[in-house]
């Protein structure tokens, strides 16, 4: 994971993510930190917890098979397959 201080907007912070849930649920619980560090309330910290989920889900529906440099190929996961892994820990709404 990297932060990095946006140019523009000095209070603002870009994160990269790897693609790994353990480092991913690793900056989950570092944002939520920072958030309680800064006086939000549960309700807001729940709520940007949910925000993370949807946009991780919303990254693997949409990604494409791509190779990249050096011939790395990235396969697209099958959507069907995704759902029922989602459905399996409660995370598919209909």
């Amino acid at each position: 994971m990297t932060f990095e201080h946006a140019p523009c907007q000095p209070d603002l912070t870009q994160v990269v993510i790897a693609s790994d849930p353990v480092e991913f649920r690793r900056v989950q619980e570092d944002i939520e930190q920072r958030l309680r560090q800064h006086d939000f309330s549960d309700r807001d910290v729940f709520s940007v917890r949910l925000a993370l989920e949807e946009a991780i889900v919303n990254a693997m529906v949409g990604a494409q098979t791509m190779t990249g440099f050096q011939g790395h190929q990235v396969i697209a996961l099958p959507h069907d397959r995704l759902r029922e892994v989602l459905a399996k820990y409660n995370r598919l709404q209909h």
